[in-house]
């Protein structure tokens, strides 16, 4: 039996950086469900879209179940580098850029720790003085 459904959801923009010349950029949203469905595992998964200004077979769209997975491909494309004839090798994109809804989903990337003291040791290192998720996942803040 097919069942056809109609799916309402909302895309929040996350995180993106662009070329120097705004023609090639990389981008990860959110998207949610308006309810639970027993379809789907979630009610909100994450994309992590690429796009190059007039050059369709370069562009992609790639789907994660969590933010750790979808943040892990957004940093690995946003640090790709370019190798020119002349031997020049440079980033591609810009520093990345946040948006406000970006404050509500990182605690996301910051592994669990039971204890409410700052204990940091080699099996918890997250809580050490100074240090940040990018420490962990490149390219995220």
């Amino acid at each position: 039996m097919k069942e056809k459904m109609t799916l309402e959801c909302t895309e929040t923009f996350l995180a993106g950086a662009e070329d120097e010349y705004g023609t090639e950029w990389v981008r990860v949203y959110e998207f949610r469900f308006p309810w639970n469905d027993y379809h789907f595992s979630d009610h909100r998964f994450f994309v992590v879209k690429h796009r190059i200004m007039d050059w369709d077979n370069a562009c992609w769209d790639v789907f994660f179940n969590d933010l750790r997975s979808a943040m892990a491909e957004f940093g690995k494309e946003v640090n790709r580098k370019a190798r020119y004839g002349d031997g020049r090798i440079e980033r591609i994109y810009g520093k990345p850029k946040y948006s406000e809804e970006w404050k509500y989903v990182r605690d996301e990337l910051v592994p669990y720790c039971e204890t409410s003291e700052r204990n940091y040791s080699p099996t918890n290192p997250w809580d050490a003085p100074g240090m940040k998720v990018s420490d962990f996942i490149r390219g995220v803040l």
